[in-house]
């Protein structure tokens, strides 16, 4: 396991917070350090998936911010695009 610096939050502080982006990059620290572990075919398949799309809302928040937009979860942003289209 590797070791957190004393800044850092752990996933569930980081969750509490509210704050998305540092709770997913939690997210994506933990899957990491799991699949890391990892001995089951099965499971690092459906961990490395999940991997990949924490990967992607990060971007997509890293992307939403840069343009000064609200933060918010990427589901969230689809939502909103939904009704807005109705």
């Amino acid at each position: 396991m590797v070791a957190r610096k004393k800044k850092d939050k752990t996933l569930l502080e980081a969750a509490k917070s509210g704050n998305v982006l540092e709770t997913l990059e939690r997210l994506r620290d933990s899957l990491a350090e799991t699949i890391e572990t990892c001995e089951s075919g099965r499971d690092m398949a459906a961990l490395s998936r999940q991997l990949s799309q924490v990967l992607d809302q990060i971007e997509d928040v890293k992307r939403a911010n840069a343009g000064g937009a609200v933060e918010c979860h990427p589901c969230q942003r689809t939502e909103q695009e939904r009704k807005s289209r109705e």
